[in-house]
């Protein structure tokens, strides 16, 4: 069918349930997604969405920028060997006027960093870190003080750069997006798996608590892409899912703060998208409470995706359908074509769905590439 409507028409048709004139498909920008070998290849944005339009495919510029500002904040990083340690042990820590955080992480052959970064999933497994960021009560007012927003002079090359991404949207008509990071995913890389949940049990007024300088922190981050000209906002859940928090739990102490950021986005005029991949479909009735306007990143062999369709439909759109790793890396391009056909047939109906990829296709085979021209 012939092209009627712009990439940023069509996606935003999708975003209200309308029709398009076909659906969309989408590698990069509009979820958590992206191509290694297309990134080699494109190392620049704007020459890496071009090559998208030119593919046919749908694409957005994604904003991002550094999650905590480094003014009045004191960082110490070194490496130590320890008795009873077999590997070494690298500890940093944070020093702001409301105390000192400290983490400690032993840095075993499968650790991916020659650093301790402040958010990584290297981070979460119990057996590997020694001490967590934040691990109680204790900690939080310092944590408090570490996370505050970025000042004007450390967002004016990012404005700088919004300005100039917002100008090659417009010029492209495709959408701009910005990137968060949520609250589960932060609880997560900061404190550990096991704390957090034994802490929902335990210590529920210190969980609550620590959410609430992490909601109040995204909040200020939404505001932000917002005044750069966003359209859409996508905001990580992957440790929000019903693998990690029941229903109940998710209600308790997730619900009430995505709620408030997606009223803060659109307030602001901006689309919210949220990233889930394994064990959304218990969760449904919460993303429809959220107000949310699109699922992403949802994993075909983890979920149910027709009864989250049949859930979602005409309120909640979805971007995925296609698995990442079994189909596109490793599968033929019969696999592909069978998938692709089953995530139209599931998912189409009634409109709200762009055709994605449910994770980055990150091998750069020959077979991977094959496949993701045969996806196309």
């Amino acid at each position: 069918m012939k092209n009627i409507l712009t990439s940023k028409e069509r996606i935003l048709n999708v975003l209200q349930h309308k029709d398009t004139d076909y659906v969309p498909l989408c590698f990069d920008g509009l979820c958590h997604c992206g191509v290694s070998f297309i990134d080699r290849q494109y190392p620049d944005p704007f020459e890496k969405a071009t090559y998208y339009l030119d593919l046919g495919v749908d694409t957005a510029i994604r904003l991002g920028f550094n999650p905590v500002s480094n003014e009045n904040i004191e960082t110490a990083e070194w490496t130590e060997t320890r008795d009873g340690e077999k590997v070494p042990v690298l500890v940093k820590e944070y020093r702001t006027n409301k105390g000192t955080l400290r983490q400690e992480v032993r840095r075993d052959e499968s650790y991916g960093h020659n650093a301790i970064y402040l958010f990584s999933d290297f981070n979460v497994p119990s057996g590997r870190s020694i001490r967590y960021l934040v691990e109680d009560e204790a900690d939080l007012d310092a944590f408090a003080a570490l996370m505050k927003p970025l000042s004007n002079n450390e967002l004016e090359s990012v404005r700088e750069y919004a300005t100039v991404a917002r100008s090659f949207c417009d010029a492209k008509q495709i959408m701009m997006s910005g990137g968060i990071d949520g609250i589960g995913d932060p609880l997560m890389w900061l404190s550990g798996v096991e704390n957090i949940l034994f802490a929902a049990a335990d210590t529920p007024a210190f969980l609550h608590r620590y959410i609430d300088i992490l909601s109040s922190w995204n909040i200020e981050r939404i505001k932000l892409l917002a005044d750069m000209g966003v359209d859409m906002i996508i905001r990580r859940g992957w440790y929000e899912s019903a693998d990690f928090w029941s229903p109940a739990l998710y209600r308790e102490f997730l619900l009430k703060p995505l709620s408030k950021e997606v009223q803060t986005a659109h307030e602001a005029g901006v689309y919210y998208a949220y990233i889930m991949n394994s064990g959304v479909t218990p969760l449904t009735d919460c993303l429809l409470e959220s107000g949310i306007d699109m699922l992403t990143n949802v994993e075909p062999d983890k979920n149910n995706l027709p009864e989250i369709k049949d859930k979602l439909a005409g309120k909640v759109a979805i971007c995925s359908g296609v698995n990442n790793y079994h189909v596109i890396e490793m599968g033929t391009v019969g696999q592909v074509e069978s998938a692709v056909v089953q995530a139209l047939d599931n998912l189409s109906r009634g409109g709200g769905f762009i055709l994605a990829p449910s994770d980055s296709i990150l091998d750069t085979s020959e077979n991977a590439q094959r496949n993701f021209y045969a996806m196309i």
